[in-house]
C-alpha cells in the first residue's frame, strides 16, 4: 500500500509541476505534440492491435473492447481536429463596465489537474488526452486491469508526442496500479486532482460516485424514452424508432422505453411488432400492447410482459419497453417517473405538441421528430469531446442569478435517422 500511496504522490507532485508548463505553453507547441502523438500512432498501430487481445478473454464485451480500439484511424482524424481548434487558453468573455467605471471579465484558464478513470475502450484514453493537452490540463489515469497493458503502451505513444514538442511527459501519466484500493485513493486526492472523468462499467461508476471526494463527471446510463403522438408519419416513423434502438445499442443513450398515443394504437403498432420483430428485436409490453401482440401472434417467444422493473431499465441491447399511454401527459408523467432527465424525444406532426413537450419534460437533451442517436451532435456541436456530460449543474464561481440557471438543448428534424 505505502509503495501504490508513493506512486500517486509521485505523479500527481510531477501533474502539478507540469501544469505550470502546459498551462502557458504556446498553441504551436500543444499542437505539435499532438501531431506527433497522430505519428506515433500510425507507425505503431500494428502493435497496439496485437497487444489488445492478450489482455482480451472471448465474452463479448471483451470483444467490444477490441472493436473499439480498432477504429484508432478514426482517433487519429479526431486528434487533427483537435490541433484545427483555437486555443481557447486566456480567452476574454462576458466582460463589463459598473457604473462606477470598475471593468469585470472572465477569461478562459485551465481546469488544473485532471483524473481519468476507466476500465473500458482504451482508444478512448488518446481523445481525453488530446483535449486534455490543447486545453493545457495535466491528466492522471487510472486503468481497469483489462485495460491496464494497452493504456500502458497507449501512454507511452502521448509522451513520445510531447518529449518531441518539449512539453513535460508528466502532462500524462499512468498509475501502475489498477486494484480498488488505489482508486479510492485516486478519487479522494482532491489535495492534488481537481476533476475527475469517469467513462466506464456500471460497478466502476458506482465504486466512485461512493468513494470520490473530487467533482466526478461520467455519464449516466438511464433510460431514454420515445414518445409517439398520435399525429405521425407511420412509416417514417418505423426508421426512427428502429434508428434510436438498434444504431448502436450498446451505447449510453439508445432508446429503451416507447411510450405510444393509445389512438394510434390499432393501426400503428400491428407494424410497428412486425418491423421490429424483424430486425430481431426482443420486446417488454404492458398489459394493453401484451394484448394487442397477442392478438397478432400465435408466438409470443419474442415478446413477454413487462415487470416493474422494466421500466426502470435502461437497455443497451435489442430490449425494448412498450407502453400505451392515453396522451401526452400520461408519457411526461412516465418520463418523470422513470427517466434520469438525460435524452428523451418526441415524434408528433403537431408542432404545438411538440413545443409542450420539450417545455414539460426537464431532461438535459430534448429530440423532436429524430433519433435519439443524434445525441452526441446535440452534445457537442461538432467539436471533439470526451464524455456527454449531463448533469444540470454547471455552476464555476460566485453564485448569482445567472450561474443559478442552466440549459437544455433542443434537437428538431423531420423524422431524420443517424447513420
Amino acid at each position: 500500500m505505502d509503495r501504490m500511496m508513493s506512486d500517486l504522490d509521485k505523479k500527481t507532485s510531477k501533474a502539478k509541476n507540469a501544469f505550470l508548463i502546459l498551462s502557458n505553453a504556446a498553441e504551436s507547441q500543444k499542437n505539435l505534440a499532438l501531431s506527433e502523438i497522430s505519428k506515433a500512432l500510425s507507425a505503431y498501430l500494428e502493435e497496439i492491435k496485437q497487444a489488445n487481445p492478450q489482455e482480451l478473454s472471448p465474452s463479448g464485451e471483451d470483444k467490444k473492447k477490441l472493436i473499439e480500439l480498432g477504429c484508432l484511424d478514426r482517433v487519429i482524424e479526431y486528434i487533427s481536429d483537435i490541433r484545427r481548434m483555437p486555443d481557447l487558453n486566456g480567452e476574454i468573455f462576458d466582460d463589463q463596465t459598473l457604473s462606477n467605471g470598475l471593468k469585470l471579465a472572465k477569461y478562459r484558464v485551465p481546469i488544473g489537474v485532471l483524473g481519468y478513470v476507466l476500465d473500458t475502450n482504451p482508444a478512448a484514453l488518446i481523445r481525453v488526452a488530446a483535449l486534455a493537452i490543447k486545453s493545457g490540463n495535466p491528466l492522471i489515469i487510472w486503468a481497469g486491469k483489462e485495460t491496464q497493458n494497452t493504456c500502458y503502451f497507449l501512454v507511452k505513444i502521448i509522451q513520445m508526442g510531447l518529449e518531441a514538442a518539449d512539453l513535460p511527459i508528466e502532462s500524462v501519466q499512468l498509475l501502475h496500479s489498477h486494484d480498488e484500493e488505489q482508486l479510492k485513493d485516486f478519487v479522494q486526492c482532491k489535495k492534488s486532482v481537481d476533476l475527475v472523468l469517469l467513462a466506464g462499467s456500471a460497478s466502476l461508476t458506482s465504486f466512485c460516485q461512493k468513494n470520490s471526494l473530487i467533482p466526478l463527471i461520467y455519464e449516466n446510463k438511464s433510460v431514454c424514452h420515445l414518445y409517439i403522438d398520435q399525429l405521425i408519419n407511420s412509416e417514417k416513423a418505423l426508421e426512427v424508432i428502429h434508428n434510436a434502438k438498434m444504431h448502436e445499442a450498446e451505447t449510453t443513450y439508445s432508446l429503451s422505453t416507447l411510450l405510444v398515443h393509445e389512438a394510434i394504437a390499432d393501426s400503428f403498432l400491428p407494424f410497428l411488432f412486425k418491423t421490429l420483430l424483424d430486425k430481431g428485436i426482443s420486446l417488454r409490453l404492458d398489459d394493453r400492447g401484451w394484448n394487442l401482440f397477442a392478438s397478432c401472434y400465435l408466438n409470443l417467444g419474442n415478446a413477454q410482459l413487462a415487470v416493474l422493473q422494466d421500466w426502470d431499465t435502461a437497455w443497451h441491447s435489442n430490449v425494448l419497453n412498450i407502453k400505451l399511454v392515453k396522451d401526452m401527459e400520461e408519457a411526461i408523467e412516465h418520463i418523470h417517473l422513470h427517466g434520469a432527465g438525460s435524452c428523451d424525444g418526441i415524434l408528433s406532426d403537431h408542432p404545438v405538441h411538440a413545443m409542450q413537450f420539450s417545455s414539460l419534460v426537464s431532461s438535459e437533451v430534448i429530440m423532436i421528430n429524430s433519433s435519439l442517436r443524434f445525441l452526441d451532435e446535440a452534445s457537442r456541436g461538432g467539436e471533439p469531446e470526451t464524455l456527454i456530460n449531463l448533469h444540470k449543474l454547471r455552476i464555476p464561481g460566485p453564485l448569482a442569478l445567472k450561474e443559478l440557471m442552466s440549459y437544455k438543448r433542443l434537437v428538431q428534424g423531420n423524422y431524420h435517422v443517424c447513420q
